[in-house]
């Protein structure tokens, strides 16, 4: 998706959709994991955790399964949010 030619407005719906979607599975304050490259999809998601009242638990998607494990591990993280790679 192209989200070059979209505004604030059409941004925040997004964002509240994510993050009233989280709402529904978790708790305000549970750490919520990131492990994305730093793409739109990453920021919308990002922004949504912290709209949503979470905590954004930043994984680097270089880390191999068990650095991710530990991460995961060492944060407590509720959820991951992770993407297909091409």
């Amino acid at each position: 998706m192209n989200y070059s030619s979209y505004g604030f407005p059409w941004c925040y719906d997004i964002f509240r959709t994510v993050a009233n979607a989280l709402d529904t599975m978790f708790h305000k304050g549970d750490p919520i994991a990131i492990d994305m490259p730093m793409t739109c999809n990453a920021v919308i998601i990002y922004l949504a955790i912290i709209l949503g009242g979470f905590v954004v638990v930043s994984i680097a998607d270089s880390f191999a399964p068990q650095e991710i494990g530990t991460r995961m591990g060492v944060s407590k993280a509720k959820a991951i949010f992770t993407q297909v790679r091409d």
